[in-house]
C-alpha cells in the first residue's frame, strides 16, 4: 500500500495452511502407526518461515486450526523459526531430536519444502516420522517418490506465472486499480481454484 505501482500475485495464505492440514489429516487417518503413543493426538513440531511474513503466519495458524476443526486433536511439542532455510531447519531439528520431546515427535510440519528437506538432513532424524512441506519443489517431489518426505502442497506456479503475465498485460494496456487483477484473468488450477 505504500507504493501504488506494486502488484502481487500469489496464493491465499489461509487456504495454504488449510490445504496442508487436509493432506496431513487424510494421511494421519491412513497411518495409525504414526500415533506413537496411541492417544489419538498428533504430537507435532512446526518449522515456521520468516516471523511476520503473511504466508508464514497464516500457514502456521491455519494448519493447526483446520486439523482441529476437522476433529483431529493436536499437541504442539515445539515451534521455531527456520527462516525458510534448510540449513537452519536442520540445526533446529537436530536440537529438537536431542531434547526431551524428541522421541515423542509424531509429525513434522514445515512452512516450506526447503525447511522440510533440511529436517531430513538432521543426523539423528528417525526413519518413519512423517514430514510435510509446502511448495512442491522438484527435490521435495523426488523425496516423496523415495519415501523420505510424506507430502507437500503445490502453489501451482504455472497458474501464478500466467496470472502475473496477465497483470503485466493489463498494466501495459493502461488498466488501474482492481481492474489490473480482474480483467482477462480466469486462471484455474487443476482443482478448480481460481487464481485472482
Amino acid at each position: 500500500k505504500s507504493y501504488d505501482k506494486a502488484y502481487f500475485v500469489g496464493t491465499n495464505p489461509q487456504e495454504s495452511g488449510e490445504i496442508q492440514a487436509s493432506l496431513i489429516g487424510k494421511m494421519w487417518k491412513e497411518h495409525p502407526e504414526w500415533d506413537l503413543n496411541k492417544d489419538g493426538v498428533i504430537d507435532f513440531v512446526l518449522l515456521k518461515g520468516e516471523p511476520g511474513h503473511p504466508d508464514a503466519e497464516a500457514r502456521t495458524k491455519y494448519v493447526v486450526e483446520k486439523l482441529n476443526a476437522d476433529g483431529i486433536k493436536t499437541k504442539q511439542l515445539q515451534l521455531d523459526t527456520g527462516m525458510w532455510d534448510a540449513a537452519k531447519a536442520k540445526d533446529i531439528m537436530q536440537a529438537w531430536l536431542s531434547g526431551t520431546s524428541g522421541k515423542n515427535i509424531e509429525v513434522v510440519i514445515s512452512n516450506n519444502d526447503g525447511m522440510a528437506m533440511g529436517c531430513l538432513q538432521a543426523s539423528n532424524y528417525p526413519a518413519g516420522v512423517p514430514i510435510f512441506g509446502y511448495d512442491a519443489n522438484a527435490d521435495a517431489i523426488e523425496a516423496i517418490g523415495n519415501g523420505k518426505l510424506s507430502g507437500t502442497v503445490s502453489q501451482n506456479v504455472d497458474a501464478q506465472a500466467t496470472a502475473t503475465l496477465q497483470v503485466l498485460r493489463n498494466l501495459l494496456d493502461g488498466l488501474t486499480g482492481e481492474d489490473v487483477y480482474t480483467k482477462g484473468i480466469s486462471v484455474a488450477d487443476k482443482y478448480g481454484n481460481k487464481i485472482t
